[in-house]
């Protein structure tokens, strides 16, 4: 048994699934999404999901808590990877909702929409980009979620800007990512300051920073976009 994720705000004892994936809530019995793109394709993507999961699970209690989902939010997870969060997002949101896995890897993301149809989760939608990001659906996300990803943008500014575009006004942008010195030389972090110039830089405002975690950063930012013409005639 693990420690895994239930109702909203609480923490239970669940099994993960043969795929390594945590089941929060009921299993929906559904059936499984074919296999695609090969034996071999597959199976990588798993052996990574697997790994993915396992790294995010310490601390994913804590971080769904403080993102406050509400039923009927459309939540995007930018770099979706092994589809902990963006499983557990879609749960929380309820089928009225909607939770885009963004990812740049297709076999991930075909992974993860076998594990939501699996659950019933039918409110999640595979949102495959290339490096540069997602064009989301303009306006459409009460949410932008990142979990250590931001280190692996190489130009970061454009990167928000693009995918800042896809946020309501008043919507939230929520970054996770590793703090510097706290896990090797080897492991990839971003430096708070560089994550918050970056973003402010892209038209996002500064809402706060929470310190709950000792070796990663939790910051949250939101925007606020002009009218455009439909908007001002009102």
């Amino acid at each position: 048994m693990k420690r895994s994720l239930g109702e909203k705000g609480q923490v239970v004892n669940t099994a993960t699934d043969r795929d390594g994936v945590v089941l929060g809530g009921s299993e929906a019995g559904q059936g499984v999404v074919p296999e695609g793109g090969g034996l071999i394709r597959s199976c990588w993507a798993s052996a990574r999901a697997v790994l993915f999961n396992r790294r995010a699970l310490k601390d994913a209690a804590s971080v769904l808590e403080r993102l406050d989902i509400h039923e009927g939010s459309v939540i995007a997870d930018i770099g979706s990877g092994g589809g902990l969060f963006a499983l557990e997002l879609a749960r929380l949101a309820g089928p009225a909702g909607r939770v885009f896995a963004v990812d740049i890897d297709e076999a991930l993301l075909d992974r993860v929409v076998r594990q939501a149809r699996r659950r019933g989760l039918l409110n999640l939608v595979p949102f495959p980009c290339d490096p540069d990001g997602p064009w989301l659906p303009e306006k459409s996300c009460d949410l932008l979620f990142m979990r250590n990803v931001f280190h692996h943008l190489a130009d970061p500014t454009p990167y928000l800007s693009r995918i800042g575009r896809g946020l309501k006004s008043g919507g939230r942008l929520a970054i996770v990512e590793r703090r510097p010195g706290r896990h090797g030389w080897w492991r990839h972090s971003t430096e708070e300051a560089v994550i918050r110039a970056s973003a402010e830089k892209a038209g996002f405002r500064f809402v706060e920073s929470r310190s709950f975690f000792e070796d990663q950063s939790f910051t949250i930012f939101t925007i606020n976009h002009p009218p455009d013409e439909a908007e001002r005639d009102r």
